[in-house]
This record gives C-alpha cells, sequence and structure tokens, in this order.
C-alpha cells in the first residue's frame, strides 16, 4: 500500500493503538453482522412464504457460523504471527506465514464445501430444519456453500490488513461487501423476486468483492518491507576524457544510511562495514569475494567469526545470501526480493540521470 500507515506498531503508544486498531476492529464485526441480518429482513417480507422462510434461513445460521469459525482459525493464529515477524524486520517469514495461512483457508474451504453440499441436508434436519422449512434452508444453504471460498478468503485474510496497522482498510473491505449485500438484497429478493436464492446470490456476489478487494490490498502492501530511498548523491572525480576515475555514493534510506566508493583511477575502499546498534560487521576486501566475515561488540574482545558458502557465483546471489544471514536466518533462498531488485535498478537510473545531467554542464561549459 502505498498510502502513509494508520497506525505504527512499533512506535505508537498502547494506549492509541488499542483505540486506533480495537475500534476499527469491532466495527468491522458489526458490520459483518449485517450480512445475515439484510438477508431474513428481506426474506421475513417474502409474501406468503416468508415466515416460513425465514425459519429455514433461521437453521442455516448454526453452518455460517462453522464457516466462519474456521476463518479464525487461521487468520487469529496466522495474523498474529506475521506481525511478529515484520516486527522483527522478517518480512520473508511473514510473506510465507501469509502464503500458508491463503493456502490452508482454500483447502478449507473446498473440504467444507464438499461437506455442505453432500451432506448438507441431513445437516440441517440435525439443527432443527422441519419439512416445511427444508427447502428455503437447503436453496440458502447450497448457495452460501458455493462461496465458503470468497468466506474463508475474507474473514481469514482480512487479519492480516489489521496486522499491518491499516484498520481503517480492514474495516473498509468488510463494510463495502455489506453495502454490496444490501443493495443486491433489494435488486435479486425485492424487485427480481428471486426469493431465498436471491438473499443467497446477494450475499456470495458481496462476499466474492470483498475478499477480491482483501487480496489486492494484500498484494499491494509493500510498504512495510521496501527499501525506501530517501535521497541518492554521487561524488564524481573524472579523467580529462570523463571518463569515472573515483565515485562516492551516498544514499540515505529511511531508516538508515549507506556509503559506497568505487575507483578505476585509485585503489577505492574493498570492505564491507555494517554498522548497528549492539556493533557493527565487516567483511575484508574484497568483500563481494569473501565467505568469511565477522561480528564485532561493544566488547572488544567479543567478536564472532562466520566462514559461509554463499549460494550462486553471480553478486546479486551473493548479497541477497549475504542480507539472509545478517538478519540471522539461513535462507535457502537466492533470489532479491521484489523491493530489493526494485531499489537497485533505481539507484542506477539515478546514477545514469546524474551523469547525463553532468554531460549536459560539460557541452554548455565547452560551447561558451
Amino acid at each position: 500500500m502505498k498510502e502513509k500507515k494508520e497506525t505504527d506498531l512499533g512506535k505508537d503508544k498502547l494506549g492509541m493503538l488499542l483505540l486506533k486498531l480495537a475500534l476499527p476492529a469491532i466495527l468491522a464485526q458489526i458490520i459483518n453482522v449485517l450480512y445475515n441480518m439484510v438477508d431474513r429482513m428481506y426474506i421475513g417480507h417474502i409474501p406468503k412464504a416468508g415466515p416460513d422462510a425465514l425459519t429455514g434461513v433461521g437453521v442455516t445460521m448454526p453452518v455460517i457460523m462453522a464457516i466462519s469459525a474456521f476463518a479464525a482459525l487461521v487468520s487469529m493464529g496466522g495474523a498474529p504471527r506475521a506481525s511478529i515477524m515484520m516486527g522483527r524486520k522478517d518480512h520473508k517469514q511473514a510473506e510465507k506465514i501469509l502464503g500458508n495461512c491463503t493456502m490452508m483457508l482454500i483447502i478449507m474451504a473446498v473440504i467444507l464445501t464438499g461437506v455442505f453440499l453432500i451432506w448438507g441436508g441431513n445437516i440441517l434436519l440435525i439443527f432443527g430444519a422441519s419439512e416445511k422449512t427444508i427447502g428455503y434452508a437447503l436453496d440458502y444453504m447450497k448457495i452460501y456453500a458455493m462461496g465458503t471460498i470468497f468466506v474463508q478468503l475474507a474473514l481469514g485474510l482480512n487479519a492480516f490488513i489489521n496486522a499491518q496497522g491499516f484498520a481503517k482498510m480492514g474495516m473498509l473491505t468488510v463494510a463495502i461487501g455489506a453495502i454490496i449485500n444490501i443493495i443486491l438484497d433489494f435488486l435479486f429478493v425485492k424487485y427480481l423476486k428471486w426469493g431465498v436464492a436471491g438473499a443467497g446470490y446477494a450475499t456470495l456476489i458481496a462476499q466474492a468483492i470483498s475478499a477480491i478487494m482483501i487480496i489486492y490490498v494484500l498484494m499491494k502492501s509493500e510498504e512495510a518491507h521496501q527499501l525506501i530511498i530517501k535521497d541518492i548523491r554521487f561524488d564524481v572525480i573524472r579523467g580529462e576524457n570523463g571518463l569515472d576515475l573515483f565515485t562516492k555514493v551516498s544514499v540515505n534510506y529511511q531508516n538508515g544510511i549507506g556509503t559506497a566508493t568505487c575507483g578505476l583511477g585509485v585503489k577505492s575502499e574493498g570492505r564491507l562495514l555494517v554498522a548497528g546498534t549492539r556493533g557493527y560487521l565487516i567483511a575484508e576486501a574484497p568483500w563481494w569475494k569473501t565467505s568469511y566475515f565477522e561480528v564485532h561488540y561493544e566488547n572488544p574482545l567479543e567478536v564472532e567469526k562466520y566462514s559461509e558458502r554463499f549460494l550462486g557465483d553471480g553478486l546479486r546471489y551473493e548479497i541477497s545470501d549475504f542480507l539472509s544471514m545478517v538478519n540471522g536466518r539461513n535462507s535457502s533462498e537466492f533470489k532479491l526480493t521484489r523491493s530489493e531488485s526494485v531499489a537497485l535498478a533505481d539507484m542506477m537510473e539515478q546514477f545514469l540521470k546524474a551523469e547525463k545531467r553532468e554531460r549536459e554542464r560539460s557541452y554548455e561549459n565547452m560551447g561558451t
């Protein structure tokens, strides 16, 4: 998500966090109740069949609650775990948790859909459906069961939006679905006279739209783990032919500062130094070829030494694997993330633009 975060889970005060996160979440749950409540309001006003149809739909409530409970099983366990990983800056692990939870929701949706479509009639009779109401209950439940995948994704993944600090966005995705359900209930039940089936289709379509919105938001929500570069400065010494002899790059990130030097005509510093709050990490020159590095702490006698064989021969693979080691995890992945690749490409693009501006200035000076 490109907009500014509503809350900073790592810096905001606990009391304010409770208000900012709890109130939208509570409102979202209240709004979610509107799905079944509005369906029942329209079904109850169906001429002649209203009372029996309303009773039949009421019998399906345990089925609806069961489907919601399975979604909560995943979201209540997965979202806090993903939030903890994001707090540790371990965004790859957070993305894995999200992916695993999504897959679990889909698997459970397929199983629940099969169970309710095959044994739905027997289940409804156990919950109290009669001969007069079983037809209405079965019509509504079969349609609702076909949309189980959307209910699971909408309810199960919404918590992951809240876990990133976007509680209002999470509430908005639920509210839009509820509003669409109200409009479609009027269209299908009252205007088109589709009866109980119309209420079921209205809920299915509304939940589908809500699920698509949530998936879209999660796919776009990379702000928390993008490498946000605020400013880049290039200091260059050129030869008479305009060739770069020495270049120093100063990079200001959102939460840090980095420098790099490279030289053709002079000897440039070839070691890598990463400074932190508890010490620093150093890889001796040439750092891009080394498999050895040290971690030095405030106590000069406390030094950790590592000798690792990085994956692949290319620089991009080694950088990715080296970063994985710095972040304290042995990852078997060797690809840079999308945000890391974009950041590298952006840095090169800014360097080329700076080179172009410098050449243009040189041509202007020669002309004068």
